[in-house]
């Protein structure tokens, strides 16, 4: 029996948004850096997942807590 390979459609998510993948070829740490262009809020966050639902693989990026000063 043969075993399908089938590609992995990637999606990140950041507060409430959802984002398609600008490029299947680019690590996630280097997406984040392409989407934080149009959304500052991005340079800061961290990454967590993938979580996998059928053929898709969810990033979720997350804002870093932390304390000024």
């Amino acid at each position: 029996m043969a075993i399908d390979k089938k590609p992995v459609k990637r999606v990140f998510k950041y507060n409430g948004r959802t984002y398609p993948d600008p490029n299947p070829s680019l690590a996630p740490e280097m997406v984040k850096a392409q989407l934080a262009v149009s959304d500052p809020q991005l340079a800061s966050a961290a990454i967590e997942g993938p979580t996998y639902d059928g053929d898709t693989a969810t990033y979720q990026f997350v804002r870093s807590v932390g304390t000024k000063g």
